[in-house]
């Protein structure tokens, strides 16, 4: 069971669920991200943040109560990590960012 997990901002990834609606919208900016990605980074990493748009049909649009969310989630063998923390440099604070995860390693 994962019970705390530690991220720092530089390996703090964020996962967007978009209903199929956005497919065209993801992909335009998928191909926009990976350009994006081309021009602004270098050996310490990148020196511009990128702004995701906000796509035509958010998953609010869906109706999907957050509670079914988890429920869909932890079906799909993930577990619901309890205390996250969040940094940057050496300094870590509690968030209020829901994670799940896995033990499960593949090679």
């Amino acid at each position: 069971m994962l019970t705390n997990i530690s991220i720092h901002e530089d390996n703090y990834y964020q996962v967007q669920l978009l209903p199929f609606e956005n497919i065209e919208f993801i992909l335009s900016e998928t191909e926009e991200i990976i350009g994006f990605e081309k021009e602004n980074f270098d050996i310490n990493g990148n020196d511009k943040i990128f702004v995701r748009k906000r796509p035509n049909f958010p998953l609010i649009s869906k109706k999907i109560k957050f509670s079914d969310l988890q429920k869909l989630i932890e079906q799909n063998n993930f577990e619901k990590i309890a205390n996250i923390n969040i940094g940057y440099g050496n300094t870590f604070k509690k968030s209020r960012t829901f994670g799940y995860g896995t033990n499960i390693v593949q090679s």
